[in-house]
């Protein structure tokens, strides 16, 4: 990221251009984590630093949407609005009902046959983290309601006898169950 005063620090940020729903996720989260491990907000160039980093970020349409939004917005730019204008751009890629649509596709999706189980739960985890980014006060699932709710419902048929006799579908962490 580059200061007001012109230091730089080198973060590798990946751009995002336009059509892939979780390249555009990961790319909010990791400039989320970007800030709040360099503490972006507390320096007294903050929203000049973020909104100039942030922009860099994006490509084509989403870039061009990013704009638009902005240029409708207010001179006020803090970490509030940022976040306000993050969710607007993120419900205009998205779609207004990613969240919804997301936490459907989490507990109606069976457990795929050609992966394993380590990887099927990371994939659950790795999904549900991003509900949060994709709706404003949007909530990913406790860890306890992943199980109950999307895990436990998902399972091959042919394992629940045994995975209800391990009282597995009564556990509260993910790391039992593996």
């Amino acid at each position: 990221y580059t200061g007001i005063d012109g230091t730089v620090d080198k973060t590798n940020l990946n751009i995002f251009e336009d059509g892939n729903d979780k390249e555009y996720l990961k790319l909010i989260r990791e400039f989320q984590n970007h800030v709040a491990t360099y503490k972006i907000w507390n320096d007294e160039h903050a929203a000049y630093t973020v909104y100039k980093n942030f922009r860099r970020c994006l490509a084509g349409a989403t870039r061009d949407l990013w704009d638009q939004i902005l240029q409708n917005a207010e001179e006020n730019r803090d970490e509030l609005t940022f976040q306000e204008q993050l969710v607007e751009l993120t419900s205009t890629v998205l779609g207004s009902d990613a969240f919804r649509n997301q936490k459907e596709y989490l507990k109606n999706t069976p457990k795929p046959e050609n992966m394993s189980v380590k990887q099927w739960l990371n994939r659950l985890k790795n999904i549900n983290s991003y509900l949060p980014l994709m709706e404003q006060d949007g909530q990913a699932f406790s860890e306890a309601d992943l199980i109950s709710e999307v895990i436990t419902k998902n399972i091959p048929a042919a394992w629940t006898k045994d995975y209800r006799l391990a009282e597995l579908h009564l556990k509260k962490s993910i790391k039992d169950i593996m």
